[in-house]
């Protein structure tokens, strides 16, 4: 099977930003606290620059590679304080950060294609696939009001927010726009 082009970036975009990188996120929510959590996933801002640097011919002044390297030392420091625990909560967030990292590129190089539909086709598959992810491992119990404040919630702060990223991505790059 061959994907080229935009459908390969939209294909790894969804795999990686849609289903894997929520699927470790909720990994590393299972283990530690939800306020190191938060801290941590200030992890996205240094993979999407590392990854931005390794492989998507990015370049970062020195002012805006040292941000990049505090934000990384303070996650760090984080994943001290938790222990065992808090080290492998961490290691499943930068999993997910660094899913998410390669997501920001790839939908930086969807071109062509209207972010609203780039959001809204990450939505469906990457949102089927996590809810019947979920369905399978906690046996089906899940109440079917929460179905739709979910879906409503969803698309009002976070797909919103989304379109606005992938417009900021698409016109300044992947990594100038997760540093903004």
């Amino acid at each position: 099977l061959k994907i080229s082009g935009k459908k390969s970036f939209l294909a790894g975009s969804i795999l990686l930003g849609g289903i894997l990188g929520p699927l470790f996120l909720m990994l590393g929510l299972k283990i530690a606290n939800a306020s190191s959590v938060s801290i941590w996933l200030n992890m996205e801002l240094a993979a999407t620059a590392m990854l931005g640097i390794l492989f998507f011919k990015d370049y970062l002044d020195l002012y805006a590679l040292f941000g990049v390297v505090l934000t990384l030392c303070a996650g760090i420091l984080i994943s001290v304080e938790e222990a065992n625990s808090g080290m492998l909560s961490g290691f499943f967030i930068l999993l997910a950060c660094i899913s998410w990292g390669f997501d920001n590129h790839f939908t930086a190089m969807i071109d062509n294609v209207s972010p609203k539909t780039i959001t809204f086709v990450k939505g469906v598959f990457g949102g089927l696939t996590n809810i019947s992810l979920f369905l399978v491992f906690s046996h089906g119990h899940i109440q079917s009001n929460y179905i739709l404040f979910a879906l409503l919630l969803g698309i009002l702060s976070y797909g919103i927010s989304i379109v606005l990223y992938v417009i900021a991505a698409q016109n300044l790059g992947a990594t100038r726009s997760q540093i903004l």
